[in-house]
């Protein structure tokens, strides 16, 4: 019997639709817990946004590499993923404090 290669051993990429949706998942529950709040100040609540945005940036990179990505919608990506990586850091406060609260989310 024949010894695979790398190649033949590397996973097939995941699907993109799966990511996209299980990221919006996140940044939802993300979202869901800001500081100062009850849900954000309890128990556990700044681990699990640590979390999370550390697998939302991980979620993104892979979008951001993947095989069905190209153009305008992978440099849209590739900006997203690098400001959750600084917020993943924790060189951001929530997003409910960067914006003024007076302006709309859109």
């Amino acid at each position: 019997m024949p010894h695979p290669t790398e190649i033949d051993d590397a996973p097939d990429a995941p699907c993109f639709n799966a990511l996209m949706v299980g990221t919006y998942a996140l940044m939802t529950r993300w979202a869901a817990t800001p500081e100062g709040t009850p849900a954000g100040d309890a128990p556990g609540a700044i681990e699990l946004r640590t979390l999370l945005a550390r697998k939302i940036v991980s979620n993104l990179f892979f979008m951001v590499h993947h095989p069905a990505t190209a153009g305008p919608v992978a440099r849209a990506l590739a900006q997203a993923h690098a400001e959750w990586a600084t917020l993943a850091a924790g060189a951001l406060t929530p997003c409910t404090e960067t914006r003024p609260a007076h302006l709309p989310l859109h």
